[in-house]
């Protein structure tokens, strides 16, 4: 625990008994910061303060009192035993205020010693006991390279097993593939018609990014069939509207003009013509007639020209997608464009393939996994990239998890709130709501409707494979947790499987089911469309970052040899991870992730943590004349620590915030886990470097003159190298030991 939550809980203890108060009262001013502990701004005055006149007020206490109130509480603290175990050396107070001394020379000795001899890293790896937990991340379809999005699960959902790991719990990563699903059908449609025309990846393209194209293309090529027979619809209601026109002229408003206007449009449907322009003429001269109270024919007017525009719109952005992916894959734009069939066939063809797939037929799997396995290996190779492998891919299809899903179904039938329709089998969340607090529990004050697992036509939903999945993860592993990394919009899903779980007699899988949500990433200027093609995959990002350090390093050095080249380029690959994983685990996940990817110089947390690193190596390397890896440098920091007498040290700030810093290492973790927060350790990270920047920037280390002073000062940097390396690593941040 670190000194200001151990403060924190003393005070919870302390004041009750000397007021009277109630613990829970006391919680609650400090969650709501009505009860404040900070570092006072003169250390004279102690290191923490607290003002306590809130407490004062509520229990009534006359001025004169205040001090044998304060005084009670400080001789709780004392005698509890909880100075001793907070590093109090002092407790003093005045006019409502508590201060403490904190004995930062003890403090240090423990958590430099324990740092020194590794046993901080044996209480950290005890945590979890060995406790068998499943994180279920990333699982992207498999229709185009990982994004920026989908970049955003992987970094959370591996960081998040990394710190599970790192407390000492027993962690599997698994990758769900989604192969069962209307996008990978539509991606496959696509496919099989790329191979009638004997086309294949081309050798320079990676694959994910090359099937990726062939799914944006067939997408807009499909989009654009279907929006240009909705334009031949609309084509065809200006003529019902000047008939309209017409009739509410001569019959119910005799007006002349009305008459007018409707015989110059259907002039000019005669003539070349802008069917836009020809609704806005009949709007206008609509809107003219009427003023303010429009007419059913003036609305139904305004709508057809409102969707008219809607989907010109919407298709000048598919040509205008279109053109970009024909100037990067040409031949795929012509295979295709000639290829897509028209809407009505698509949309059959694409429910057969999936229902092939579905049944197992050999040729619709065989084509099926050829044009997925393409994907996966794209992915693989960029997960692999910023340090992700997965331990197991599992694939919807399974036929494991094909079978469970029968059995779900046909179970959910013999349940109280299970049902059919036909072919068609639901499970009535709604009325297991209202009977049943458990599921109440899951959804909280948003009523569910029905959930259906099976469709009239026998194909079975995402939701029913997933609850077969699930079962088949704890069954599979034996892993008493599960962690599913899922976006916000996967709520309502990941409540109607452990809801249907815990009513199939699944309770301790609904329980152990943990949904990890995190929200979606928004790029200043730039929307993302994966089904047309337009995203910023992960290889970008990563090349963009790649550039970046690139240049930096010629602003520093000027010019680059040609024998170097390839080590600064493999340094800047690094130095490009340690940015891509710190961006995408900077906000805590429940945040909306916002930059501008034209602004990636801007948000270069993760090479400015590796640098911090480098840096205090280089102390280390100057001070010894060794590596930091040799153990004949730790024999001599370990001689050198022991040597340090701590009772004729007197910290400055900088040091006692390092030495702060380091004993909440810990509780950084632990409160990642916790609160399911994988950014507090990026948070973490980023607080030690500032503290650390700041420290060797103003105080002497290897120019200090103090020998004792100097053997401490080299001790607290190498304390805080081992335990930056180890949130680094954490991070999957790349360790550089020289920059």
């Amino acid at each position: 625990m670190n000194v200001k939550e151990c403060l924190l809980n003393t005070l919870v203890h302390a004041i009750p008994k000397a007021t009277g108060l109630e613990s829970g009262v006391v919680e609650e001013l400090i969650s709501k910061r009505r009860l404040k502990l900070a570092r006072t701004p003169d250390p004279r005055y102690g290191d923490y303060g607290v003002a306590l006149h809130v407490v004062l007020h509520m229990i009534k206490a006359p001025r004169q009192e205040w001090d044998n109130i304060l005084s009670r509480i400080a001789e709780e603290i004392t005698g509890s035993g909880m100075a001793e175990k907070c590093f109090i050396d002092k407790i003093e107070y005045a006019n409502g205020y508590l201060n403490f001394y904190i004995n930062y020379r003890r403090l240090s000795k423990e958590i430099l010693g324990r740092i020194i001899d590794g046993s901080v890293f044996e209480e950290i790896n005890s945590y979890g006991g060995g406790e068998k937990i499943l994180v279920e991340h990333t699982s992207a379809n498999p229709i185009h390279p990982l994004h920026i999005g989908s970049g955003r699960n992987s970094v959370i959902g591996n960081t998040y097993a990394r710190i599970l790991r790192r407390l000492g719990f027993n962690v599997r990563e698994h990758f769900y593939v989604d192969d069962m699903g209307r996008q990978v059908a539509v991606m496959v449609y696509g496919y099989k018609r790329i191979k009638e025309k004997r086309l294949e990846p081309p050798t320079h393209i990676k694959p994910d990014h090359w099937i990726g194209a062939v799914y944006a293309l067939t997408n807009i090529f499909i989009s654009i069939k279907k929006l240009h027979k909705e334009l031949e619809m609309l084509n065809g209601k200006i003529r019902d509207l000047i008939e309209r026109m017409k009739e509410e002229a001569r019959e119910k408003r005799r007006d002349g003009y009305l008459l007018a206007v409707s015989k110059i449009v259907e002039e000019q449907l005669s003539l070349k013509h802008d069917p836009k322009s020809l609704l806005e003429i009949i709007v206008s001269a609509l809107r003219m007639r009427e003023g303010k109270k429009a007419s059913s024919l003036r609305r139904d007017a305004e709508n057809i020209l409102s969707r008219y525009r809607e989907v010109r719109g919407k298709l000048a952005e598919l040509y205008e997608c279109a053109e970009d992916l024909r100037a990067v894959f040409p031949d795929l734009y012509e295979a295709l464009a000639v290829s897509v069939d028209e809407p009505d066939v698509f949309e059959e063809e694409v429910s057969r393939l999936m229902r092939l797939y579905e049944m197992g037929d050999p040729g619709t799997v065989r084509i099926f996994r050829e044009a997925i396995d393409l994907v996966l290996k794209g992915f693989e190779s960029t997960l692999k990239r910023i340090g992700i492998v997965f331990d197991s891919y599992d694939w919807e299809s399974d036929p494991e998890i094909k079978k469970l899903t029968l059995e779900i179904i046909k179970k959910s039938l013999e349940t109280r709130y299970g049902g059919s329709e036909g072919s068609a089998v639901i499970v009535d969340l709604g009325r297991a709501y209202e009977e049943d607090p458990y599921i109440r529990s899951i959804f909280g004050a948003e009523k569910p409707e029905r959930v259906v697992l099976r469709r009239s036509n026998g194909t079975t939903l995402y939701v029913s494979r997933d609850i077969a999945y699930t079962i088949y993860k704890y069954r599979k592993t034996g892993a008493k947790k599960v962690y599913n990394v899922i976006a916000t919009e996967q709520n309502l899903e990941q409540k109607q499987v452990r809801s249907v779980l815990y009513l199939l007699g699944y309770k301790d899988y609904a329980d152990n089911t943990i949904h990890l949500a995190y929200e979606m990433v928004h790029l200043k200027g730039y929307r993302m469309r994966g089904r047309y093609g337009r995203y910023i995959s992960m290889d970008e990002l990563i090349e963009r970052y790649r550039k970046l350090m690139l240049d930096q390093y010629m602003e520093s050095h000027r010019e680059l040899g040609v024998d170097q080249a390839e080590e600064v380029l493999d340094k800047a690959e690094k130095l490009a991870v340690a940015n891509t994983r710190y961006l995408l685990l900077s906000i805590e996940p429940l945040k909306v992730l916002t930059f501008d990817p034209g602004k990636l110089a801007e948000h270069t947390e993760g090479s400015w943590i590796q640098y911090t690193y480098a840096r205090l190596l280089s102390i280390l390397r100057k001070a010894y004349g060794k590596d930091i890896s040799s153990p004949e440098e730790l024999e001599e920091i370990l001689k050198d620590y022991k040597e340090i007498d701590f009772d004729k040290l007197v910290l400055v700030r900088e040091e006692e915030e390092i030495v702060e810093k380091l004993l909440s290492y810990k509780d950084a973790l632990i409160t990642a886990y916790n609160e399911m927060k994988p950014n507090k350790i990026a948070e973490y990270a980023y607080e030690l470097s500032s503290a650390l920047n700041l420290f060797y920037e103003k105080i002497p280390i290897i120019k200090e003159k103090n020998v004792n002073k100097k053997k401490f000062r080299l001790a607290l940097i190498y304390s805080s190298a081992i335990i930056l390396g180890d949130a680094m690593r954490v991070m999957g941040l790349p360790v550089l030991p020289r920059i």
